[in-house]
């Protein structure tokens, strides 16, 4: 049950056991929950308008880093965590949304875990770009993870032509055409060839894959992706940079190859994917983490051994070469910092950003959703990305950019406007008629605020007392003074949340007050970065643990060079694609 005080300070009580693993735990299972009273809802209200009251300003909000960290941030994500539920009930204990009313009060925690489970492995292996272990447990998905491999040459993977546009691929690359993922309707329905995936195919899939590639009309939706992890294709930025990872390993194929590899096709395919496996560990580990993390926190993570996520393991009663479990204060609470990262519009293109032919002068948000499988391409009868929607990586994932907006926004507490209505999403709500609740809906602040409150995810205040009492890390809380700086200031206090503030709102004003933006605070990053190097620190079989020349661990040096790169950076990866002009 929930004790309530005076400011909705609840407590966890009445269980019988201390909170428990499952795919899913707490870092900190015995931190003071959320607070929640009658007066809660309005109080997050109130929280999550002012967030949004500066959120269009995107011509003075940039951070250093280039757009494409946001959507690495999303695509590691992916990889790592696919949050389902246990069942049907599951739902009123973690979906907050599957209730008429506002009641998103803090559950116990050893109901919260056993809600939910993580379904993916979580070692940062890839299995959202290469899909599942075969065989699994359904004749269906093995025959559609099967047709990942490109047909023609089984070492490969099967990625698609873009669909024509007047304007072409825009900038000259990539050279070959090959810009777009695999769609459902080359499959199912092609224009020439075989059908390769029959609607009894379709049928048989199991429930959870099937209703991710229906249209709206309960059809096989011919638009949608047929990748590893069908979220990849949420938004186009996250769909070109799997697409970037697609052609990576085609390339690593055609090194391996011309070095001599003489193997069958599944041999080269397997020694391919340890290649890019490898490089993108290496990536995660070397290049997004320090970009996004405070140095100091970062280092500390690495010389403990990433003691925290350590623990967590200890606490979970972790089994080698099993999956690894997932902290809820990473996936419900700090790790969601990556939303105050997204830009309201993107110097995408020539088509769609600076030019002198441009059709748009910027790519909005919205826009961003427009030409996936889940949005609702406007151009009718066209299956596939147009070719005027192809990215241009030189303005989205290049440093040190001439151009202040070609950046992601900071991290902080002032997300884009668009984020606020989520208009790319399919909804039958009037505006107009739509209850406070139902439009927090569409609110990705109201999201992660509710979520995180009814997922009982302890306070960021909880969370540093047990950093520092028991892994001793001597993190300096932020001040009243800080936490209350600007514009939110009033609305934190009339809530109670400068004393026990939720920790996705605190890691955002740590990173906007001590980093002025630019990357994590210490709690920020000992979460993110704990959590992130932790399954690479502590996987027997991961980069971290792979011997090479470097400090005597596996480094880029010491692999296959695809297209000749020695793949040290993201551009290098783009490179090594083809994707960008070496």
């Amino acid at each position: 049950m929930l004790e309530t005080g005076k400011h909705g300070s609840a407590h966890v009580i009445g269980t019988d056991q201390q909170p428990h693993c499952g795919s899913f735990g707490y870092l900190f299972p015995d931190g003071e929950s959320p607070a929640f009273t009658s007066d809660t809802p309005d109080q997050l209200r109130a929280l999550q308008m002012e967030i949004y009251t500066h959120g269009d300003v995107d011509d003075v909000n940039n951070s250093a880093l280039p757009p494409v960290f946001t959507y690495f941030g999303q695509f590691i994500d992916h990889d790592i965590t696919n949050q389902g539920l246990t069942s049907e009930a599951a739902k009123d204990v973690v979906d907050i949304f599957s209730r008429p009313n506002d009641d998103f009060s803090p559950q116990p925690r050893n109901t919260v875990v056993d809600a939910i489970k993580n379904q993916r492995t979580g070692r940062l292996d890839l299995d959202s770009l290469y899909g599942p272990e075969l065989p699994t447990n359904n004749p269906a998905l093995d025959k559609l993870t099967g047709l990942l491999r490109f047909k023609g040459d089984r070492a490969k993977m099967w990625i698609a032509f873009p669909a024509p546009s007047a304007e072409g691929i825009l900038g000259g690359l990539p050279l070959d055409g090959a810009a777009d993922l695999l769609r459902l309707g080359r499959l199912m329905a092609p224009k020439t060839g075989d059908v390769l995936f029959t609607q009894a195919d379709f049928d048989d899939l199991p429930d959870g894959i099937r209703t991710s590639l229906l249209s709206k009309d309960g059809t096989p939706n011919m638009r949608a992706a047929v990748i590893g992890d069908p979220r990849n294709d949420e938004n186009l930025f996250v769909a070109q940079f799997h697409l970037a990872f697609l052609r990576f390993h085609n390339r690593m194929v055609d090194a391996l190859r011309d070095g001599g590899h003489a193997g069958n096709a599944d041999e080269v395919f397997n020694d391919a994917r340890k290649q890019v496996i490898l490089h993108y560990q290496w990536l995660v580990m070397h290049v997004y983490l320090p970009s996004i993390c405070d140095p100091v926190a970062l280092q500390q993570v690495k010389q403990s051994g990433a003691s925290l996520y350590g623990s967590f393991l200890e606490k979970c009663d972790h089994e080698t070469g099993s999956a690894f479990p997932m902290p809820i204060e990473f996936a419900a609470g700090a790790y969601r910092f990556g939303h105050s990262m997204v830009r309201g519009n993107y110097d995408w293109n020539a088509a769609f950003g600076r030019g002198e032919s441009a059709l748009l002068d910027r790519a909005s948000f919205e826009f961003m959703f427009l030409f996936t499988g889940g949005g609702e391409n406007p151009l009718a009868g066209q299956d596939n990305l147009p070719q005027n929607w192809v990215a241009d990586w030189r303005r989205v994932a290049m440093p040190n950019s001439e151009f202040a907006d070609r950046t992601t926004r900071r991290m902080d507490t002032n997300l884009a406007l668009p984020l606020q209505k989520m208009r790319n999403e399919a909804t039958d709500l009037d505006p107009a008629t739509a209850t406070p609740q139902q439009l927090d809906e569409k609110n990705l602040a109201a999201r992660n605020l509710k979520r995180s409150a009814r997922m009982n995810v302890p306070s960021a205040q909880a969370c540093i007392d047990v950093l520092n009492s028991d892994h001793n890390f001597n993190l300096r809380p932020l001040t009243k003074a800080e936490l209350t700086s600007g514009r939110t200031g009033n609305e934190l206090i009339n809530a109670g949340y400068d004393a026990q503030t939720p920790l996705w709102f605190y890691v955002l004003k740590e990173a906007e007050v001590r980093q002025a933006g630019q990357r994590l605070g210490a709690v920020g990053t000992h979460i993110v970065a704990g959590t992130i190097a932790g399954l690479l620190i502590h996987d027997p079989q991961s980069v971290w643990n792979t011997p090479g020349s470097f400090e005597e661990r596996w480094h880029p040096i010491d692999g296959v060079r695809a297209s000749g790169q020695l793949v040290d950076s993201i551009p290098a990866m783009l490179r090594a694609a083809l994707l960008l002009e070496a």
